[in-house]
């Protein structure tokens, strides 16, 4: 059986491909805590950033627009 060749090229731009994760937070127990949600995970961060102005469209997002970020991760990277 023979299996396609990877270039070390190709390794290279797969150990580099990101994600962005796009997340909301706000403030419960009179400020005590944190209470964060997941709202997308997207292929680059313009389309992150895009995600972000349609939420804040939404009533419950719209009254803490900054309470927005964008989290950045390389795929399968393991952490040391």
């Amino acid at each position: 059986h023979s299996f396609p060749t990877r270039r070390s090229s190709d390794l290279k731009n797969d150990s580099q491909k990101k994600i962005y994760l796009v997340g909301h937070f706000h403030y419960i127990n009179n400020k005590l805590d944190k209470k964060f949600r997941i709202l997308s995970i997207c292929s680059s961060k313009k389309e992150a950033k895009t995600k972000i102005k349609k939420y804040q469209k939404i009533k419950g997002f719209s009254s803490y627009i900054s309470n927005f970020y964008i989290e950045e991760y390389i795929l399968d990277e393991v952490e040391k």
